[in-house]
């Protein structure tokens, strides 16, 4: 069984003679049994019959819906469709203390590797105090105090370099300066490409492993994105320092610090070129988060 993955606008899906009519102006038209699909993931621009959803649901085909936003995701799954075991193994893990506990070390480590990383790839030697707190994670009581430690003295030392654009240290909402600024849009920017991958592969992004699971909050999705967060931070940081960025390119409003008109038309396509590799990194840690949250044993319990 198998993903069919449209993330292409002006396709068409259709029925003919039972099977899935697949068609684009520009790539062709496929006919495709039912019989091999388990999941189709649909993007934006793509037109779908009404008759395809409920074949879909004849055979079991769950169907996907994915906008640009994060809040842009539906999902028509069939009454009759089996239980993804997949989806049974994640909902045993996040109920495992034990494991949960393993695997968010991990996604620490990660991102602990991560901030390395670009500390030492913009010319920076991490701290003492870095280095102490980052060999608490794998022993420590409090894992998220713990990492919010680690990163602030992560940011601390990221000043050092970008204070000159008004940056002294992490702000989420509102934004203070540009440079916050910038790492909390692309933050936000970079949600659907993880939420593509990880409901490509068949996850329940509501289901968090570190970041607790709330109310219309996509709790895995904040967790896998702490593997690639100090690529954006590197990439956010190398705009102002190579001058592509400026200060003069942002203005202060009441919901804070704003990219101008001008400096969006900027950013926006040096984004897109950025995105056009990283949604690849993206999608292969996706398909990596898989495979280690399926080589996971739940422990035996008393």
């Amino acid at each position: 069984m198998s993903t069919l993955m449209l993330d292409a606008k002006a396709y068409q899906l259709s029925l003919q003679q039972g099977l899935l009519r697949c068609a684009h102006p520009e790539k062709g038209t496929r006919l495709l049994p039912w019989s091999g699909l388990s999941q189709i993931v649909v993007a934006k621009g793509v037109t779908l019959e009404s008759d395809v959803l409920l074949k879909a649901a004849e055979y079991g085909v769950e169907v996907l819906l994915i906008g640009s936003r994060i809040k842009q995701l539906a999902c028509v799954y069939p009454l009759n469709a089996p239980s993804s075991d997949f989806r049974l193994h994640q909902y045993a893990i996040t109920n495992d203390a034990t494991v949960k506990q393993k695997l968010a070390t991990l996604l620490m480590l990660g991102r602990m590797q991560g901030q390395k990383k670009t500390l030492i790839k913009l010319g920076l030697t991490p701290s003492t105090t870095w280095h102490q707190q980052a060999a608490q994670l794998t022993i420590t009581d409090n894992l998220m105090l713990t990492e919010a430690r680690m990163t602030a003295s992560y940011w601390h030392q990221l000043a050092i370099l970008l204070s000159l654009f008004g940056f002294s240290h992490r702000e989420r909402q509102p934004p203070c300066d540009p440079v916050n600024a910038l790492v909390s849009l692309t933050s936000t920017l970079e949600d659907p490409l993880y939420a593509k991958a990880l409901l490509g592969q068949g996850f329940d992004i509501g289901l968090g492993i570190h970041h607790s699971t709330g109310y219309y909050r996509h709790s895995l999705l904040l967790d896998i994105k702490e593997l690639t967060r100090s690529e954006l931070e590197y990439w956010v940081a190398g705009l102002f320092l190579s001058g592509q960025i400026t200060v003069a390119h942002f203005n202060d409003t009441e919901q804070g610090c704003r990219l101008t008109a001008a400096g969006q038309q900027l950013f926006y396509p040096l984004w897109f070129s950025f995105c056009r590799q990283h949604k690849k990194r993206v999608h292969k840690w996706a398909i990596k988060a898989k495979r280690v949250l399926l080589q996971q044993e739940l422990s035996d319990v008393a």
